[in-house]
């Protein structure tokens, strides 16, 4: 997902709620909202959003989905995990629902071995309202031999309170293919991430903004299939 123009200096901008595989359409989805911190006039931005298609590895079903409940304050991780005999193709990640009266947020998405992907969420409360929601980790899983995504992940980098940060991974080995993307936060509530892009170089670059203040180990991760 991009999007155009980027996160303003406030944190105005296009946040997404859920990054997730829908079968039926065969392709991604992601829900997203826009948040107007400072209020006023709020700028329009168009949204983009990337799918990778290939031929040869159809998902297992029932994709293993795994849910965590997050009230205001907390940090909880949840994973969901392929089942015996499958290993991982991508992941994702639904449910969150902050707005700017509060709500649950992202703040790490990513594969946590070859047979699960990792999900970690905050809540916070603003204006009086509850901050809380669910929290869901998608593990998307093929019947494999042997586990083919190979990850690569770059050097942790700094995000500064009321600023966007990026954090870009390094291209797959010759002979791979960028098929997916994940980030992380280091263990920091303070950003909400806000967009993942895969780019035609094979890499993947993650955006946030330290919204409740800076963080000090922002992760990108791509992960590689086989291009043959």
């Amino acid at each position: 997902m991009t999007q155009s123009p980027g996160i303003g200096p406030d944190g105005e901008g296009v946040y997404p709620h859920s990054f997730e595989r829908l079968g039926a359409q065969l392709g991604f989805h992601i829900s997203a909202v826009v948040l107007d911190p400072g209020g006023g006039p709020t700028t329009t931005r168009q949204v983009t959003v990337q799918v990778l298609c290939g031929r040869g590895v159809t998902p297992a079903t029932p994709t293993p989905h795994k849910t965590v409940w997050v009230r205001s304050g907390q940090t909880k991780t949840v994973t969901a995990r392929c089942p015996k005999g499958q290993f991982l193709v991508s992941g994702g990640f639904q449910r969150t629902n902050f707005r700017g009266d509060g709500g649950n947020y992202v703040t790490e998405s990513r594969a946590s071995g070859p047979r699960a992907w990792t999900v970690t969420g905050s809540a916070y409360t603003a204006y009086g309202t509850i901050g809380q929601g669910e929290l869901t980790a998608i593990a998307y899983c093929a019947r494999m031999k042997k586990p083919k995504l190979t990850e690569v992940s770059s050097t942790p980098v700094a995000l500064n309170a009321n600023q966007v940060g990026s954090s870009t991974s390094p291209a797959c080995p010759k002979g791979k293919r960028l098929v997916a993307g994940g980030f992380s936060s280091g263990g920091s509530p303070n950003a909400f991430f806000a967009d993942g892009v895969m780019n035609s170089d094979n890499t993947f670059t993650t955006r946030s903004y330290g919204f409740f203040g800076p963080v000090s180990s922002l992760t990108s991760y791509g992960y590689c299939w086989p291009s043959k």
